[in-house]
């Protein structure tokens, strides 16, 4: 009985140094993630050439990333603190759940956002980019607060076992959360399906003598697929494997890293953009500098000759 005892403490003990490794992983992540995106998003403010519906989309697939990143860093820090007892179920933490899984589907309906507004520019189907704007809007802040709503209600509905707070355990419920995420996913592989077929055809017209246009589509889609999430298609896949939890927590909580470092900091056209303004800056300086040495020197040129002119009249007063 004491070594089944004694083994069961320890496994007790290396399930939960694991589910901390799993959380620390989710918590550098999102904090790395929010750290970029946030200067991303500056670097958007701060250029007006960079000011149009494309960048607008991505800001907003940003802001999602931000605030989904920051909800789960200040959930999963407030229950793993050791101020929450085990038989606490504070009213915030419902909220933080909700909260935090809001942000979550705002996050995917804004990477199927970006698929909508990428397919349908490339089609043309809408004739006006400002209706297909707000479409995009609509699906990425509303439709999230309809599902989320829905959700709560339901949890509030069914009510919780003895054992169970905040809604930690989330079977079977999170399949509301989980087919709205499927299905944008889904979506978005049509939508990426159909852009590579444009796309493979308009390098195809241009470039009929050139084999480059198959390594170009093969970057773009590499590039696309973190900006659409496509990498996210086996998350729902519940397996119980410390490896697979790792890879969970690292492809989940640094995707808004990877989407900032690849659409602001190492985007051709923001980097021509940064490059041009500091060149701008740089022979405004130099201007700046001659016009001031001009002055200078002008301005000694002028002494001088005031200087001789007294020492003219000095003379010429002394004879």
């Amino acid at each position: 009985m004491t070594l089944f005892y004694i083994k069961f403490v320890f496994n007790l003990g290396l399930l939960l140094q694991r589910v901390k490794l799993v959380t620390y992983i989710y918590i550098s992540g999102y904090v790395i993630s929010v750290v970029l995106l946030i200067l991303a998003l500056m670097v958007f403010g701060a250029f007006k050439q960079l000011h149009c519906k494309r960048v607008t989309i991505h800001s907003n697939l940003f802001v999602s990333f931000i605030l989904s990143g920051a909800s789960w860093v200040i959930y999963y820090s407030l229950m793993m603190s050791d101020s929450l007892e085990s038989n606490q179920r504070p009213i915030w933490c419902y909220f933080m759940h909700g909260l935090a899984l809001y942000t979550t589907l705002c996050k995917y309906a804004w990477m199927l956002s970006e698929g909508v507004f990428l397919h349908f520019s490339l089609m043309q189907v809408f004739s006006s980019r400002n209706k297909l704007l707000i479409t995009c809007c609509i699906i990425g802040w509303v439709l999230p607060g309809v599902i989320i709503g829905a959700y709560c209600i339901v949890r509030t509905i069914v009510g919780e076992k003895k054992l169970e707070r905040c809604w930690t355990e989330t079977r079977p419920f999170i399949w509301i959360i989980s087919i709205p995420i499927i299905l944008s996913l889904v979506l978005n592989i049509i939508f990426l399906i159909n852009i590579m077929r444009i796309l493979s055809s308009k390098l195809r017209s241009v470039n009929r003598r050139n084999g480059n246009q198959y390594k170009k589509t093969a970057r773009a889609i590499l590039i696309l697929v973190p900006l659409l999430g496509l990498q996210n298609i086996l998350m729902p896949v519940v397996i119980d494997s410390l490896a697979y939890k790792i890879f969970a927590a690292l492809v989940t909580s640094y995707q808004g890293a990877l989407v900032a470092v690849l659409f602001c900091f190492l985007n051709g056209e923001v980097l021509t953009i940064i490059k041009r303004k500091l060149c701008n800056c740089c022979s405004n300086l130099r201007e700046e500098t001659e016009k001031i040495s001009l002055k200078s020197s002008t301005r000694r040129l002028q002494t001088d000759q005031e200087e001789a002119e007294v020492f003219l009249d000095g003379c010429a007063s002394s004879v």
